[in-house]
């Protein structure tokens, strides 16, 4: 998945006003969502109305993510199990590593 920082966001104005610094929680939220479609389309859950629940999360932030930055998250699979799974993720800006972190989560499906 890819993040386009921009100066824009609204979270600027308000976290560390002065070191325009994207959100540790938004990195791994953004994390969070680009693990839940590949989960999706990795089980081929097209179509279905799905609740994702996070079960774990342990996060490492190296660098700051800053506007401008382009954060790419790349997904790769611990553990699938047909409603949950554990997940690895690296964010990287320009290829330098600035933040990593494992994920469990499970679903509900709705009818």
């Amino acid at each position: 998945a890819i993040k386009n920082v921009s100066i824009n966001e609204h979270f600027f104005a308000g976290h560390f006003p002065n070191e325009k610094v994207m959100p540790g929680v938004l990195i791994v939220e953004a994390m969070a969502q680009a693990g839940c479609i590949y989960f999706y389309y990795s089980k081929n859950f097209q179509g279905k109305k799905l609740i994702y629940y996070l079960a774990k999360v342990s996060a490492k932030f190296i660098a700051p993510v800053v506007p401008g930055d382009q954060l790419l998250i790349e997904v790769t699979t611990i553990k699938m199990m047909p409603k949950a799974g554990f997940l690895k993720m690296q964010g990287t800006v320009a290829s330098k590593l600035v933040a990593e972190a494992e994920i469990g989560f499970g679903i509900k499906e709705v009818s």
